[in-house]
């Protein structure tokens, strides 16, 4: 019996099996109108349309005016359904629920969004998708432990309270460019296998990535962290880009491992910045144009040519310490 055996009582927990897009009510909610293809942009507007308008319920005035203010989505987009119309969505639903194994009852609109544990066979765009409050005090949107098998699109999505990816995995290409993360965002333990795109997203409050793998490249220029962001122990094993980023809360890469470039240029840390026991592998970090915070921790970095890179570069092995 093992360690973790033991702290289980002797039983090692096992994970549910993975529930598949089709039995999931909120992804028939989703794509309400079936299942686009990738070129099918009509479909794509139109599930997206329906999605937003049935959660619009949720939205005060002034999340309704702002929204409207930030002109991503068009102001008719954001006005909830009518009693007639919920009528139409309602068998729209039961259309949709048609090609699923059984019935699954229509998801109320201001219930926790859970996509945990789901798996994700083919491509899922949920571009310019809007994740209301429902306000509840637990995590309001989740993806915990979903896999995505095929691409992953959240281009210009909004979450209006919390989302929670933990221990997802994306094996195509994750794409998040634009996305605005009111609540928290926690990408804790997530597996991106192929590349991953933040650029100019918004993380207003933290961000926490901590022990998250980018095996493939990892951009995240002109991302705007307004809370704490948390890299501790994430692993880039290609480029890491970062450029122009500004880190308002703090920034802590805490033993991440960054096997190849990394790039700092023009980014600004307005807060105490940890890179302790952070290993740069390949190439040197560039800061060029950066500000860094006089608080910024360099204790511990460490300079190591990874098995890969060496095997490319027939080098020997080197560590070195600062």
């Amino acid at each position: 019996m093992d360690y973790a055996d033991e702290q289980h009582g002797g039983v090692a927990e096992e994970m549910p099996p993975k529930i598949k897009a089709e039995e999931n009510p909120w992804y028939l909610l989703a794509t309400l109108y079936g299942v686009p293809e990738q070129s099918d942009r009509e479909l794509r507007e139109k599930n997206r349309i329906a999605w937003n308008r049935y959660f619009a319920a949720n939205f005060n005035e002034a999340t309704r005016a702002r929204l409207i203010e930030e002109k991503r989505h068009p102001q008719n987009e954001l006005n909830p359904f009518q009693r007639h119309e919920l009528e139409e969505i309602k068998e729209a639903y039961l259309k949709r629920c048609a090609s699923s194994p059984k019935h699954y009852p229509l998801p109320l609109s201001n219930a926790v969004i859970d996509f945990s544990n789901v798996q994700f066979d083919q491509d899922v765009s949920f571009d310019e998708y809007l994740f209301p409050d429902p306000g509840v005090f637990s995590f309001d949107c989740t993806f915990q432990d979903a896999i995505f098998t095929g691409r992953a699109s959240f281009m210009e999505t909004t979450f209006l309270s919390s989302a929670e990816f933990r221990g997802a995995i994306f094996y195509g290409d994750a794409n998040f460019l634009g996305a605005t993360f009111s609540g928290t965002a926690d990408f804790s333990g997530v597996s991106f296998l192929l590349g991953t795109t933040f650029s100019y997203v918004t993380f207003s409050r933290g961000a926490f990535f901590a022990g998250a793998t980018f095996s493939s490249g990892a951009a995240f220029p002109r991302a705007a962290f307004y809370g704490a962001a948390n890299f501790n122990g994430a692993a880039f094993a290609d480029f890491a880009n970062f450029i122009g980023a500004t880190f308002y809360g703090g920034a802590a890469f805490t033993d991440a491992m960054f096997e190849e470039s990394a790039s700092f240029d023009n980014t600004k840390m307005e807060f105490m910045t940890s890179f302790a026991g952070t290993t740069f592998g390949a190439v040197p970090p560039t800061f060029f144009g950066a500000e860094l915070h006089q608080n910024t921790v360099w204790r511990g970095v460490k300079w190591h040519l990874s098995p890969r890179i060496k095997a490319r570069l027939g080098a020997t092995s080197t560590l070195m310490r600062v």
